[in-house]
C-alpha cells in the first residue's frame, strides 16, 4: 500500500518581522529549522601568554581561532621618562588581539578558561 498526500501552501506568509524564530506549520507537516546561536569572543591578551591560552582553546575542542598584533595601553599607567630634561612617553606596550567564534553554549565556559589561562595578576589584566 502506497500512502499519498498533498500540502497546501498557506494562502499568504506573515511578513518578515513578524516570522521571528517560530517553526511554520503546513498541513500539518512541520518544517524543523535548525538553527546555531554562534558568539564572538575578542581578548587582548599579553604576547607571553599566547601559549596558554591557545592549550586552554584546544583542551575545548576549539582549534579555529585568530590572533592579530596589537599595541596599546589599556589601563595600565603610561610611563613616562625624563630624557636630556624632557618628557618622553613611552610606545604602547605590544599586546596580542585573539578572535574565536563558538556556539552559544560553549561561549561562557570559554571566556572563564581564556581569563584564567591569560591572567598574570598584575596590573592590565582587566576585569575578570
Amino acid at each position: 500500500m502506497v500512502a499519498s498526500f498533498t500540502l497546501q501552501a498557506p494562502e499568504r506568509l506573515p511578513p518578515p518581522s513578524s516570522r521571528n524564530d517560530e517553526v511554520p506549520e503546513l498541513a500539518g507537516v512541520v518544517a524543523v529549522q535548525w538553527k546555531s546561536r554562534m558568539k564572538k569572543i575578542e581578548a587582548i591578551i599579553r604576547p607571553s601568554k599566547v601559549d596558554p591560552v591557545r592549550t586552554a582553546l584546544q583542551m575545548r575542542g576549539v582549534e579555529p581561532f585568530e590572533l592579530f598584533e596589537a599595541a596599546g595601553y589599556g589601563s595600565e599607567p603610561r610611563p613616562v621618562v625624563a630624557y636630556r630634561g624632557a618628557l618622553d612617553v613611552v610606545p604602547p606596550i605590544p599586546k596580542v588581539k585573539l578572535e574565536v567564534v563558538v556556539n552559544d553554549a560553549l561561549a561562557m565556559p570559554l571566556r572563564y578558561d581564556i581569563v584564567d589561562a591569560a591572567r598574570t595578576g598584575r596590573v592590565g589584566d582587566g576585569p575578570s
